[in-house]
């Protein structure tokens, strides 16, 4: 590429004020056109991310108003995983691809915590996050399954597929719920399901994930297939974050 200099010299510009064109002289065009091309990405990326991010499927209006300054941490466990927490998020920040589990009782803050993750990445990076009920996926797949309205689990799909950070939220109640009756089995996720989580989990290999669920590894293996399991949880102690207490929903009600 011609300096702007020579290509000043040779348009014979002399209408041009010569102030302005001594200026135009030290003009690096190549530079010029990189910064553009970086601006023009940058712009791309936030768009990308922006559009990702809408893209969130969620069962409760403001479940995406969450971030670490609204999470209260009054006890020690609470503030344990608070901090394990931010050191998951500092973690995917600075580049490392796992999955991480947030497990334990009903509206003990999983849900709000996980959030907490995703904002933090989405407001400080240009990392696409996507937040995804579980269940809501699932109630769009058997739609799809049913022959109607395919186009909106087909969407969800990619966006999954394409997402850097996914939220997986309340996996499992999709299938069934443990209740407080010690009779009442875990039932074996349906074949349908298990094969749309499959293939969405192993599409996601090399990605960030992270999965909230109200049942225990022993219930989830119960409840999925073995070659699931290996692809959406993980054992190492750093990636799992475990929760307890009362259900704090009902206690703000």
């Amino acid at each position: 590429m011609q300096s702007l200099a020579n290509l000043t010299s040779s348009l014979n510009l002399k209408s041009v004020p010569k102030q302005a064109l001594e200026q135009a002289k030290k003009v690096d065009l190549t530079k010029f056109e990189a910064d553009n091309t970086h601006k023009l990405n940058e712009l791309y990326l936030h768009d990308k991310q922006r559009a990702m991010y809408k893209g969130s499927v969620f069962n409760e209006q403001g479940v995406l108003d969450q971030h670490f300054k609204d999470f209260r941490a009054e006890t020690a466990e609470q503030k344990n995983n608070l901090l394990k927490a931010r050191k998951i998020t500092k973690r995917i920040i600075d580049g490392e691809k796992f999955k991480a589990v947030f497990t334990g009782s009903a509206g003990s803050g999983k849900t709000m915590l996980s959030v907490c993750v995703m904002n933090y990445v989405y407001e400080n990076t240009n990392m696409s996050c996507l937040f995804v009920s579980v269940p809501k996926l699932m109630d769009w797949e058997r739609v799809r399954a049913g022959g109607s309205d395919e186009r909106r689990a087909i969407n969800l799909e990619k966006r999954i597929q394409n997402a850097d950070l996914v939220v997986w939220d309340d996996l499992a109640s999709e299938t069934a719920l443990k209740h407080p009756d010690k009779d009442t089995k875990i039932a074996q996720a349906s074949e349908h399901t298990q094969k749309v989580l499959f293939y969405l989990a192993d599409s996601r290999k090399g990605k960030n994930d992270v999965f909230t669920t109200n049942n225990t590894s022993k219930e989830l293996m119960q409840i999925y297939n073995h070659k699931l399991i290996s692809r959406m949880l993980t054992e190492k102690p750093e990636n799992i974050i475990q929760f307890s207490g009362k259900d704090q929903r009902m206690l703000q009600n």
